[in-house]
């Protein structure tokens, strides 16, 4: 028992450290401790980032491997449940192998958010992929995904297809009949206030519940 009682005070004791964005109280708690640790999330620079990919194609490390055989295997069945215009958001993106075979499989997608912790790494990739990819709308945000974030773009990726639909026939109305296009437009406007709406409804919903799914992982470890 008292074993079990360090470890859940060692636990408290390294979750209120990370609880804080400052740097010197991870290091004063982790260092302070008579087992020693840092937060692993301060290697995760351009040059750490590149370090982790390589560990990731290393045999004894199979949670990579695993993964990609697992989206090889599902990602068109998965596709299918992504609705017209939706935002692809990935928790903890490194490189984008693994949102490539989904993104490939699913051109229904309007945006891809990448989410990680290393700034530098996190724009080399989206280079890459924008190179690939020029017509998905990529929003990376160099973020810290166990705390609350803004994902309000969102509702630019939700209006991305609808939006092209209706200024199409807006612009058609025009050339058929210029007299009810004052009409066609109120309508589109109207339309455009509603989605606004509703998007940023829904970004500050999907926030909230993603931290605190996160953090419920945290605690139950």
């Amino acid at each position: 028992m008292a074993a079990l009682a360090r470890s859940v005070l060692r636990y408290s004791a390294r979750h209120e450290a990370a609880a804080s964005d400052n740097f010197a109280d991870h290091v004063i708690a982790g260092l302070g401790e008579e087992q020693k640790w840092l937060s692993a999330k301060y290697f995760y620079d351009a040059t750490g980032s590149e370090l982790f990919e390589q560990i990731t194609g290393l045999p004894e490390y199979y949670p990579t491997r695993t993964e990609l055989k697992i989206l090889e295997t599902n990602a068109p069945a998965m596709s299918g449940y992504i609705p017209l215009s939706a935002a692809l958001v990935e928790f903890g993106t490194g490189s984008t192998r693994k949102a490539r075979l989904l993104i490939d499989a699913a051109p229904q997608l309007a945006a891809y958010v990448p989410v990680d912790i290393s700034a530098e790494f996190l724009s080399s990739e989206t280079m890459k992929l924008h190179e690939d990819l020029p017509d998905l709308v990529l929003h990376p945000i160099a973020a810290d995904f166990t705390k609350p974030f803004a994902l309000t773009v969102r509702l630019f990726a939700n209006m991305v297809a609808g939006h092209i639909v209706i200024f199409f026939l807006i612009a058609l109305t025009v050339l058929i009949s210029p007299f009810i296009a004052p009409v066609s437009v109120a309508f589109a406007l109207g339309i455009y206030l509603l989605e606004l709406f509703v998007a940023l409804v829904q970004a500050y919903v999907f926030t909230m519940l993603s931290a605190v799914f996160i953090g419920m992982t945290q605690h139950a470890h």
